[in-house]
């Protein structure tokens, strides 16, 4: 069995590859749980969890040299549209500490396989539709904090790749598109709107839907499974230095999610007439995943079956949702 580090593994993306990955290997997760939840992880036997703060490199190095690691999947982020604009230090002291720490780590202790998170954050509003890995990576306006976690990815790219260059790693970096699906959290477009509607039915109330950015911009949303998926190819495909796309291809505007998401559920809603709260959102976003489909990737989850496993877990889980705190989870 491999060993296998994952950073960030208490978070949406990391607890879905930590179960697919536990299969096989042995799997070591560093995660502060600062966001996300411990109670995502099941206890297993070939799994250990290091509740470390990856901007502590003195901790990391403590926690973790003992260990002789195959790879690691640096995803540990502060992610969720709310968090960029409210807590934009925090989203980037993780995002570039977190980042220089974990490739510091892997240098020091002759890791050769890293596969490192970054996001579609990185470029914004893209001119070119879909969006291919090419495309120039910008910060549109310095003073809105929209636009931490973008920077944070950008110096996470920028620097490993030109690290790995130096030092011989064997890294890709990725950028998942749109990802949802179950226990996704409660900052994320999908699952805020599954909630109102839940919420709603259970009330007997109308369901009154507004939206935060414009109903009419578009997504190309691709299920959990899908992105796990990929990640595991290009983990065991990418040779040297590369940077990958990882999504899906099919477009909806956020109007017809809702729509989507009302039919699921068989309950009406009353759209309202929305301030756009997230100011710099972008209208178009959809990934060419040319690059990554060339080494055998393609989605298998359809939006409609993805939606109904996604809404399915929100309403068996309803319960312990509402009682969370939304600055965890």
């Amino acid at each position: 069995m491999k060993k296998i580090l994952v950073t960030g593994g208490g978070g949406f993306i990391g607890h879905h590859l930590v179960k697919k990955l536990l299969e096989k290997n042995e799997v070591f997760v560093v995660d502060n749980f600062s966001r996300g939840a411990r109670t995502r992880l099941e206890n297993h036997t070939n799994l250990k969890i290091l509740e470390v703060d990856i901007t502590d490199f003195e901790q990391l190095k403590k926690n973790l040299s003992k260990y002789s690691f195959d790879k690691i999947f640096h995803l540990a982020a502060i992610n969720g549209t709310d968090n960029f604009y409210n807590r934009p230090i925090e989203v980037m002291d993780v995002g570039i500490l977190g980042c220089f720490n974990i490739l510091k780590f892997a240098k020091l202790n002759k890791i050769q396989k890293l596969i490192i998170a970054s996001s579609a954050e990185v470029y914004q509003s893209a001119n070119i539709i879909p969006t291919p890995e090419e495309i120039p990576l910008i910060i549109p306006d310095a003073k809105n904090p929209r636009f931490s976690y973008g920077l944070s990815k950008i110096y996470t790219e920028f620097y490993s790749y030109h690290f790995a260059l130096k030092y011989g790693i064997n890294m890709c970096i990725f950028r998942p598109h749109n990802v949802y699906g179950p226990d996704m959290g409660l900052k994320h477009v999908i699952p805020e709107f599954i909630l109102k509607f839940l919420i709603g039915m259970e009330a007997n109330k109308l369901i009154e839907i507004e939206p935060k950015g414009s109903v009419d911009a578009t997504r190309a949303f691709c299920y959990v499974d899908d992105i796990i998926s990929g990640l595991e190819l290009i983990s065991r495909k990418n040779e040297g230095v590369n940077i990958y796309n990882i999504g899906n291809t099919n477009q909806i505007s956020i109007k017809d999610l809702i729509g989507k998401i009302s039919d699921i559920l068989k309950c009406n809603f009353k759209l309202i007439s929305n301030k756009n709260l997230h100011i710099g959102g972008t209208e178009k976003r959809c990934p060419d995943i040319s690059k990554i489909s060339s080494i055998g990737f393609n989605c298998k989850t359809n939006l409609d079956e993805g939606l109904i496993n996604t809404i399915d877990w929100y309403k068996s889980n309803l319960k312990m949702i509402k009682s969370v705190s939304n600055d965890i989870y």
